[in-house]
């Protein structure tokens, strides 16, 4: 080797391994590479003396002042009060990101804990503190807090009353609450507003279990929202009289009847984006307000929605195999009043056994004010639908077909009729829905979330 060659190969090892080329690691007696090589940068920081705010935070194993570590969250509050993996700061999405063991829907964490009431199972305080919790919910109740979070199987041998007044509350993961004896595990009385979060209510599995009533008066209203939330094995889910209540994200699964409305027609109900399975009677019982948007009602023994004088919005949603030797289908709905509008449904496999021009599996519904519009009504039984509605931009077969008012008879190619009704991208219902369709509010999105786009898909599921 030449002396111009060999120095040119002794540089070009030099400037690799001052750059810790791996032939550094091989053969470490070469120039550049052992104590001649250049020195790694100096730290930027060792302790947090060494940062200031609102970098102020040491993370010494990435060798950079940070926001927030997972055990260093002072840099972080509201309304970022949760430390990411970033090391940023940002909304809390758990209760246990909060130092009050409660994080607020909008991301933000209860930062005085003497305002909430805690209760857990085994719970042996007396004011229900956040280091001695209390063991039942009428005992949090009693601390006139207005907040109260549940952890645990907590079980209670009476009702839990809340008569009058205006109560959020929260629960860890799996919590439940449940009742020893025969009644509502939660009474809602006079004008009590409550909200709750992320609590399944768990009923004995027997009759005379029952989940949450909310009955008012002439005068008065109880309102109550179920978020995240799972009423099982009860057997009234819900009971409401004189009342209100907005149901989303949650379950209401093996009860004898899911939700029940009184026969006065005095309660209003909203279902959203949530699941009713399972019943042994109906999903949603009676008259009344009712709202029912992006939900899902599969395997009611009687019916998927059982309704009369209501005034009814049915959108997005999914009727999957209601009704059997004794029942009245997916959707059966009574002298519909003005303001009713059913669109953008999934109908398969509902059964009924109703007589006398009510013989639709998928839909009765008697009201010619009613047009039924962009809805799948495949493989019900004895019929699609019965009843003096019109149904038109909808799909309705194999047998038992409505022709006319843009309606078709075309296999909707869903991916699996059994256990996955979305459609296949090569569904021949994509874009066949009514091209005048109002696509905003409840409409705007279908079962999944996606959003709907003119000309939209037929059903519940729009393809991506």
């Amino acid at each position: 080797m030449s002396r111009g060659l060999a120095v040119i190969v002794i540089a070009s090892f030099a400037l690799a391994c001052t750059k810790r080329n791996p032939t550094c690691e091989q053969f470490p007696d070469i120039p550049g590479c052992g104590v001649d090589a250049a020195p790694p940068p100096p730290p930027v920081c060792t302790t947090n003396m060494d940062c200031t705010s609102p970098l102020g935070v040491c993370d010494v194993a990435g060798n950079a002042c940070v926001q927030c570590l997972d055990d260093q969250t002072a840099d972080c509050s509201n309304p970022t009060p949760a430390c990411g993996p970033s090391h940023v700061c940002e909304a809390c999405d758990a209760h246990a990101d909060c130092a009050s063991g409660v994080c607020l829907p909008d991301g933000t964490c209860v930062t005085d804990p003497t305002t909430v009431a805690y209760v857990a199972a085994g719970g042996a305080g007396t004011m229900c503190t956040q280091t001695a919790p209390c063991d039942t919910l009428n005992k949090g109740l009693a601390t006139q807090r207005p907040k109260i979070k549940v952890t645990g199987i907590v079980v209670d041998s009476a009702a839990t009353v809340i008569d009058g007044r205006t109560v959020e509350i929260f629960a860890d993961p799996d919590s439940t609450i449940a009742r020893s004896t025969t009644g509502a595990i939660l009474d809602l009385a006079n004008n009590a507003t409550v909200t709750i979060h992320q609590l399944a209510f768990v009923g004995g599995g027997v009759s005379g279990f029952n989940g949450i009533s909310a009955a008012g008066t002439t005068t008065t209203t109880p309102r109550l929202v179920l978020d995240h939330s799972s009423i099982v094995n009860t057997s009234v889910g819900l009971f409401l009289k004189q009342a209100s209540a907005t149901i989303k994200y949650s379950n209401l699964e093996n009860n004898v009847a899911a939700i029940t409305l009184d026969q006065t027609g005095t309660a209003a109900l909203a279902v959203e984006s949530s699941t009713i399975a399972n019943n042994s009677y109906t999903g949603i019982y009676g008259p009344g307000s009712i709202s029912v948007f992006r939900s899902k009602l599969i395997d009611n023994r009687r019916a998927g929605i059982e309704v009369a004088d209501c005034t009814c919005i049915i959108v997005g949603n999914l009727f999957l195999r209601n009704g059997s030797t004794s029942g009245a289908g997916g959707l059966f709905m009574f002298n519909g009043l003005p303001g009713s509008r059913i669109d953008f449904n999934t109908f398969v496999k509902n059964v009924t056994v109703q007589t006398a021009g009510r013989e639709g599996g998928g839909m009765f519904c008697d009201s010619p004010s009613i047009t039924a519009r962009n809805n799948i009504l495949w493989k019900n039984a004895p019929k699609q639908v019965a009843g003096a509605c019109s149904h038109a931009f909808s799909d309705l077969g194999p047998i038992d077909t409505i022709s006319g008012n843009s309606n078709v008879n075309l296999d909707p190619m869903f991916i699996d009729e059994v256990s996955d009704l979305h459609l296949m991208a090569t569904s021949p219902l994509r874009g066949l829905a009514d091209p005048t369709s109002d696509l905003s509010g409840q409409t705007a999105t279908d079962f999944d979330g996606d959003q709907r786009q003119l000309p939209a898909d037929l059903g519940a599921d729009e393809v991506p």
